[in-house]
């Protein structure tokens, strides 16, 4: 179909930029729609909203999904891009089913949840503050004596579920002997250990890294010399 000739020749060329670019849209369009569409089992993360400022959630990391759509773009799919949602708001402590809630693809991309609930945990939120412990390995160069550590800072806040914060007895910054050197401080991370020793999960320490100042000094200097016995006398 011919143009008016009361078209200027630049509203033309628009006209034709349209056209080709519509032309264009509507062959993708199509050849979408003629591909076979394939189905990929994946996991998205899972992620939580309007949790209350006194609770803790326990929830899984992801949630496995089922996505459909023309197999040149689902090989291209990446499920990093993309994170389905739990709504906590007026939930209280203990556990729930939540409805996960997953995001909208771009047609003809479609996805589905293998489950339409997930299960989460709420517990009552604590919060408590330790002495830091510091504890050895290795051992400290010939030339030096290990006297002592100071944390920087001394103290740090433990948060979490109650009951992880109850099995906490202890605070540990492991200090390692063997890369002491006078005046120079050690960054270290912080362990919160049960009474076994074994780490309590579920918790956030604030800070989680400290520095340690180790006070060494020069150690005693020694020889080893060879006796040389003189004797004197008789043996009788």
């Amino acid at each position: 179909m011919a143009l008016p000739e009361s078209i200027s020749g630049r509203e033309k060329f628009f006209l034709i930029l349209v056209s080709v670019m519509l032309s264009v849209l509507l062959w993708l369009q199509v050849t979408a729609q003629a591909e076979p569409n394939r189905e990929r089992e994946m996991l998205v993360r899972l992620v939580y909203r309007n949790l209350a400022q006194d609770l803790h959630v326990s929830l899984p990391d992801g949630v496995s999904v089922i996505v459909q759509g023309p197999e040149a773009q689902l090989e291209r799919f990446e499920p990093t891009d993309y994170e389905a949602v739990v709504d906590l708001r007026g939930l209280e402590q203990g556990a729930h089913n939540v409805l996960v809630q997953l995001p909208e693809l771009r047609m003809p991309m479609r996805m589905r949840a293998k489950r339409l609930t997930v299960g989460v945990r709420l517990e009552k939120l604590a919060r408590r503050e330790f002495v830091i412990d510091v504890d050895t390995r290795g051992t400290t160069a010939p030339d030096l004596r290990y006297e002592g550590a100071v944390a920087q800072p001394q103290r740090v806040t433990i948060t979490g579920p109650e009951d992880q914060i109850r099995k906490r007895t202890r605070i540990r910054a492991m200090l390692d002997l063997s890369t002491l050197r006078p005046g120079i401080s050690q960054e270290v991370a912080l362990e919160p250990l049960d009474a076994q020793n074994a780490t309590v999960t579920q918790v956030e320490l604030s800070p989680s890294r400290v520095y340690l100042t180790a006070n060494v000094a020069a150690a005693a200097a020694s020889k080893t010399v060879p006796i040389s016995p003189t004797w004197q006398g008789t043996p009788m």
